[in-house]
């Protein structure tokens, strides 16, 4: 999805995941200069950016235990 939106929209692109392995996978799979991953807990860990224009959860809410928690962090 995030290679999509980068190739599509041309926007500067963030996936983040707190996977290593999945995100070594689309490292090698996917190489658009306005795209970066980033290895972190989206709950805890420190972002590069204090602001995002948008934030896309693909397939990817129901596996925080605390929606709430994460809709506070996003927002």
């Amino acid at each position: 999805m995030t290679a999509h939106l980068a190739r599509t929209t041309g926007a500067s692109t963030l996936g983040v995941d707190i996977q290593p392995f999945e995100l070594a996978l689309a490292r090698r799979a996917f190489d658009e200069p306005n795209l970066s991953f980033l290895c972190a807990d989206i709950l805890q860990s420190p972002l590069p950016l204090k602001s995002f224009d948008f934030i896309v959860l693909a397939s990817s809410a129901q596996y925080f235990p605390d929606f709430g928690k994460l809709m506070s962090r996003l927002f």
